[in-house]
């Protein structure tokens, strides 16, 4: 309750919030830079170098941030 508060989730489109479904590595990476506050602005972040994830991936900034 205290996240979706706070704007870092917002559950299903209908509202609803399913917590025993397993979460992607890339959505658990977008909560956690949310939660923390993290700057995720693929222009300012830095690249971390990983290979497995390309710059226009929808979570690189979250991902490169963590």
């Amino acid at each position: 309750m205290s996240l979706t508060s706070i704007d870092v989730i917002s559950g299903y489109p209908n509202g609803t919030f399913k917590p025993f479904q397993k979460i992607s590595r890339e959505h658990t990476a977008k909560i956690l830079a949310l939660a923390l506050e993290l700057d995720t602005d693929v222009e300012t972040v830095v690249d971390p170098g990983f290979t497995d994830v390309p710059k226009d991936h929808p979570y690189y900034g979250h991902i490169a941030a963590l």
